[in-house]
């Protein structure tokens, strides 16, 4: 049972940043993971091509998208990045605008299943999803995101 806190760091975690297109935020996530050594600088590039591809299915939850790729795409250490956007870009899907964005890679296919089953475990959760949408800094945020598992 993995802890979403394993693959979480604050220097991954940025809120209210304006963006263009959905595109511009999954790039800005996946530098997230480059910057930081989770993945090489081919990732956010491959990381928008998955989203052209799956289009609206990367919202998962409620205003939450989980943009990826293939960790063959780049990606170095099981990891997630957090992007807040300040105004909710609308992809047309069910689940509604989306205004917070998990990046997130994996180094084989096992730790890519590790991260998308943390995720998706924490995801269980509508009121986490609201609390991260609420946080107001990005301290608190990560704070909000490891604490997920403690219950």
């Amino acid at each position: 049972d993995h802890m979403l806190s394993e693959f979480i760091s604050l220097k991954r975690i940025l809120i209210n940043i304006h963006t263009a297109s959905i595109e511009e935020a999954v790039l800005i996530c996946g530098e997230l993971l480059v910057k930081d050594g989770c993945a090489s600088p081919e990732y956010p590039a491959a990381m928008v091509e998955t989203v052209r591809q799956l289009g609206d299915s990367i919202v998962m939850a409620p205003q939450t998208a989980l943009p990826h790729a293939a960790f063959s795409k780049g990606g170095l250490v099981p990891a997630v990045s957090v992007l807040r956007l300040a105004q909710p870009l609308d992809l047309g899907g069910a689940n509604g605008p989306v205004a917070l964005l998990l990046g997130f890679c994996g180094s084989d296919a096992e730790s890519h299943m590790k991260v998308l089953a943390a995720l998706a475990q924490f995801f269980s959760n509508p009121a986490a999803i609201s609390s991260l949408l609420r946080a107001p800094t990005a301290e608190e945020l990560y704070r909000m995101l490891c604490q997920s598992n403690d219950r």
